[in-house]
């Protein structure tokens, strides 16, 4: 195999792989919401919504979310980090070009530009903050000195 030969396909590799880390964060964003809905939907069906437990695993799910898709980011970050240094043997660079285009188009069509990777990120940290929120609003409405033992559920 020549060298042009391996550098190809190095490069068919990273491309084939950062298809596959975007589809796995696609399928780990499904998961998480389709778990808030019907997950939540189904406890405040059965319980209330500033129960003690539903708040707490809410926090817990959307943090841990926020963290899978932030790693997701980084690694497609460092994929195409690569990419960008093989195609710099390369004498056409596919996605270079691309970003190019996309740039132009992003700037040219839209006053706001709300990136998707941020806004995915905006989804597990709006849940979170919101269900800080109903935690602290039923601290505080609970009577003290009670206020730990009711909010322990004791």
């Amino acid at each position: 195999m020549t060298d042009k030969e391996e550098l190809i396909s190095l490069y068919r590799i990273m491309v084939d792989t950062i298809i596959a880390t975007e589809q796995r964060r696609q399928q780990i964003n499904s998961v998480f919401l389709t778990f808030f809905v019907v997950g939540f939907g189904t406890a405040l069906a059965t319980t209330r919504i500033t129960d003690f437990y539903v708040i707490l695993i809410a926090i817990i799910v959307s943090l841990i979310w926020y963290e899978k898709i932030s790693y997701f980011q980084k690694l497609a970050k460092a994929k195409f980090l690569v990419i960008e240094e093989l195609e710099s043997n390369l004498s056409l660079k596919p996605f270079e070009i691309e970003w190019k285009h996309m740039k132009k188009l992003q700037n040219k069509n839209s006053m706001i530009h709300i990136r998707l990777t941020d806004l995915e990120l905006w989804i597990p940290f709006l849940i979170c903050t919101i269900c800080l929120f109903l935690l602290f609003y039923k601290i505080y409405q609970s009577p003290f000195p009670s206020k730990i033992l009711s909010f322990l559920g004791m």
